[in-house]
């Protein structure tokens, strides 16, 4: 049953978010990190025969944030993606003050610094697992997290490229304090044909809320969920604290 719900090759890259690879209804503690490894902010560069002026392109760790969703209508609302891939897909996407999409780093690629310190990163075709949708009856919430980091754009010196040329890349950077908007859509029905006869399996409790049915893609009307939050970057990251959580509410 299980080998039915993988597709043959994703070319290797995760649709979970924009957000920092983790899917929805995941929430555990952990720092994001590209392929590279994240540095904690501000850490130092690298070593082993790289150039000092590439150490100014670090990977680093922002907080961790839970995101809830709650359904406030009268009826079942479906969390998922809206066509057929890999996983559930994001949920949700943050902008920053200036209005900015703030856009995660993707499974299986390079950044910065993973150029710096060597051959940019290949990534294999790999399995992986069907769209899944999460259904939310009235008056249940989920979550999912994120990692408080985005995709900054940086132009790397040519001494740090094996080409010997100045390149663009990508830094994975955290977020500065400020004010943070999160967006989310939730469909009003559920599509379960995309890879069967139309019948949906059973949906399975989720320990974070709602229940998952897998096979499916989430379809009907939008409904959107709009808020704003002040973010400090220092929130979430000592794993001795309590997960802030910025809270989504559906409503019609």
């Amino acid at each position: 049953m299980l080998a039915a719900l993988l597709l043959a090759a994703c070319g290797g890259k995760s649709q979970s978010q924009g957000d920092d690879g983790n899917e929805a209804g995941s929430v555990s503690r952990g720092g994001t990190a590209s392929s590279g490894g994240a540095t904690n902010r501000g850490g130092a560069g690298g070593s082993g025969g790289v150039p000092a002026q590439c150490d100014g392109f670090p990977n680093e760790s922002g907080p961790t944030i839970e995101v809830r969703f709650t359904n406030g209508t009268a009826r079942p609302l479906y969390l998922g993606a809206l066509t057929p891939g890999c996983g559930r897909g994001s949920t949700f996407s943050v902008r920053d003050s200036s209005g900015m999409t703030l856009e995660g780093p993707q499974f299986c690629s390079s950044s910065c610094q993973d150029i710096a310190r060597g051959p940019a990163i290949s990534c294999p075709p790999m399995g992986c697992a069907v769209s899944s949708v999460v259904t939310l009856l009235p008056g249940e919430s989920t979550g999912q997290e994120w990692h408080g980091v985005y995709m900054k754009d940086e132009l790397l010196p040519a001494a740090c490229t094996q080409s010997r040329e100045a390149t663009t890349c990508s830094r994975v950077a955290a977020i500065e304090a400020g004010t943070f908007t999160f967006t989310a859509s939730a469909a009003t029905d559920i599509d379960c044909s995309p890879f069967g006869d139309g019948a949906c399996t059973a949906c399975m409790a989720d320990p974070n809320g709602g229940c998952t049915t897998f096979g499916a893609v989430a379809s009907g009307r939008s409904i959107p969920a709009v808020v704003s939050v002040e973010l400090e970057p220092s929130l979430g990251v000592d794993p001795r604290d309590p997960v802030p959580a910025v809270g989504l509410v559906f409503q019609e």
